[in-house]
């Protein structure tokens, strides 16, 4: 098959920024292209048509794949931001908790600690003698008269 391709008839040109290679076009039919017998051999005209392969298709492939990996990045970087804000309301909420829990456990140490300052008002109000208050009231308003 390439043996019948002749080098001088595949040449190069040059359009505005773009190259194009010209390679000329068989078009008889043959099925085989590895099969040279005799018979079946054709005669290659001189550029019966000519196929231009253009580097810009290449282009436009590498194009939209770094369009797509851009937006991919950019999916990717939404979801991580995703990610951390639920992370961080998830942190937030638990310190919230936390708070609510130490306020908790201080309002009832706070209540405990009322509680024992209460008997001990209590059992220092039982112990008084408050005859011998009333005593010491009543002298003291005797020694203050003028």
């Amino acid at each position: 098959y390439l043996r019948n391709l002749d080098a001088g008839k595949v040449r190069k040109e040059t359009k505005s920024a773009q190259q194009y290679v010209l390679l000329p076009l068989w078009s008889n039919g043959l099925k085989d292209p590895k099969n040279i017998d005799v018979d079946t051999a054709f005669d290659v005209k001189e550029n019966e048509s000519e196929v231009y392969v253009s580097p810009s298709s290449s282009d436009k492939i590498k194009k939209m794949m770094t369009r797509l990996k851009e937006k991919l990045k950019e999916r990717i970087k939404a979801e991580k931001a995703r990610l951390l804000d639920a992370q961080m309301a998830k942190r937030l909420q638990d310190e919230e908790i936390e708070q609510v829990a130490a306020r908790e456990r201080h309002e009832k140490e706070d209540l405990e600690k009322a509680k024992v300052l209460q008997q001990q008002y209590d059992q220092k109000q039982e112990n008084i003698d408050w005859n011998i208050v009333v005593e010491k009231n009543e002298i003291s308003h005797y020694e203050f008269k003028p």
